[in-house]
């Protein structure tokens, strides 16, 4: 993860890698996603997401299934 000109800069990624899932599913997923977004003051001396401004995309691959992954949080 990267984050630049704080406090109202940007944030980009990525999170790849074999996860082990726990709770009600029980499974690995391997994933392969990127992430980019805007960062805001909050306050305080803290540093947040814009809401809304974060787009992730990529892979969620678990047993025979590979699902494309393209949201905005």
């Amino acid at each position: 993860m990267s984050l630049k000109n704080i406090p109202s800069g940007t944030l980009t990624g990525t999170l790849m890698g074999t996860y082990h899932l726990t709770g009600d599913i029980k499974a690995d997923v391997l994933l392969d996603l990127t992430f980019s977004g805007t960062l805001m003051s909050g306050g305080n001396n803290t540093v947040v997401r814009v809401p809304g401004s974060t787009h992730v995309t990529g892979t969620a691959m678990s047993g025979n299934g590979l699902y494309m992954v393209d949201v905005t949080i």
